[in-house]
């Protein structure tokens, strides 16, 4: 997923407190990933080639609108989070004396939340287990037999998100009591998850 922490290069005039604005958000519990250093590199790559100042102590609002306009066929998600980083940016040096237009949370676009969920039937569910049950030993993959099947039943049988499953050590899954730990959540909050004594036994047998 893209929470995997990385290491932080940024070369524009922003790049000083960049890194400030993330070793801030990690301070208050924040998981800082790719995704969020993508959109901070685009955006201090954006104000380099627009001539920004080294460390200017001022960002316009014309600047800042330049920077969040529509760009060619992004989605709107995508637009949207340039307004939310250079938001959150602005707040946070403003905090250090800067003289910062704050896009307003009023002015961004609209996601159009179009997902439908499908719902898988019982018979289906059954087929899946069964083709991942048939893996065939592979020479170039040799535990893809063992993994796939043990991860499609931690991902139905506990509704783990794929991050979370694949993430998931001897640490965490407590084999006597059946009960799964997650430390890396989305919101940053433990959960306990019981499984079922079906998903137990097949657990146990995997570890052996």
């Amino acid at each position: 997923m893209k929470t995997k922490e990385v290491s932080y290069i940024f070369k524009g005039p922003l790049s000083k407190y960049c890194n400030q604005y993330i070793d801030y958000k990690k301070s208050l519990g924040f998981k800082m990933g790719q995704s969020v250093y993508y959109l901070l590199r685009g955006m201090d790559n954006f104000f380099l080639q627009h001539g920004i100042p080294l460390n200017s102590p001022i960002l316009t609002k014309e600047m800042v609108e330049k920077y969040v306009a529509h760009r060619g066929m992004e989605s709107a998600k995508t637009q949207h989070m340039r307004m939310s980083i250079i938001r959150q940016f602005s707040l946070f040096m403003n905090r250090l004396g800067f003289n910062y237009y704050v896009y307003p949370e009023t002015d961004f676009v609209q996601v159009k939340d179009d997902f439908i969920p499908y719902i898988f039937t019982h018979s289906e569910i059954k087929r899946l287990t069964k083709v991942l049950d048939e893996i065939t030993i592979s020479p170039w993959y040799p535990t893809y037999h063992i993994v796939y099947p043990m991860l499609f039943r931690m991902l139905y049988g506990c509704g783990l998100r794929i991050n979370e499953a694949l993430g998931l050590k001897m640490e965490h899954v407590d084999i006597k009591l059946g009960i799964i730990r997650l430390d890396a959540t989305k919101n940053n909050i433990q959960r306990l998850m019981p499984m079922s004594e079906s998903l137990h036994n097949y657990c146990k047998k995997y570890v052996k």
